[in-house]
């Protein structure tokens, strides 16, 4: 697994980008070739991501709204 974040954290509102390429879990047959996540002060952004399960594609969006929070809200949407 290779991961890159990129961002400055010192800032009031901190930022940063999250990458991942070739993340496979082979116990589970899931493989996510390549994933970004945009992580704001509040939110975490996820783009269009593919994901295998098998050889099974889907691609999955969304965000998590108030992360830092005790009751975080998932918004995902699947297609494939």
């Amino acid at each position: 697994m290779h991961a890159l974040i990129k961002g400055r954290l010192d800032k009031i509102k901190p930022e940063a980008k999250v990458t991942l390429n070739n993340f496979k879990f082979p116990m589970a047959f899931l493989s996510i070739p390549k994933a970004e996540a945009i992580i704001g002060e509040k939110d975490i952004q996820i783009p269009n991501t593919p994901v295998f399960v098998d050889k099974i594609k889907f691609n999955v969006s969304g965000k998590i709204i108030d992360y830092l929070a005790q009751k975080m809200v998932l918004d995902f949407v699947t297609t494939g």
